[in-house]
């Protein structure tokens, strides 16, 4: 999101000033849907991962646990709105 926030930025400046567009704008439902999908399943790894390398404290590993479930939520939402 930062990044994406930074380009667009720089893009509205580039289109109200004299400075040329280093690649166009980009609005494309399926491109923002695809990438959300991926990070969201990219950290869902990461913490599968944690999980198995780490020996955490139980309330943390309830915590990224119950944060597996809250991306599995959200992708499933994604996937039922697309």
């Amino acid at each position: 999101m930062q990044t994406n926030q930074g380009k667009l930025w720089d893009t509205i400046d580039a289109l109200t000033s004299s400075k040329e567009l280093e690649d166009p704008v980009l609005i494309n439902d399926e491109y923002y849907y695809l990438r959300a999908r991926e990070l969201m399943l990219k950290r869902k790894e990461e913490i599968k991962l944690r999980l198995l390398e780490l020996d955490d404290i139980p309330s943390k590993r309830r915590e990224l646990r119950a944060e597996m479930k809250g991306i599995d939520y959200c992708v499933s939402i994604l996937d039922k709105n697309h």
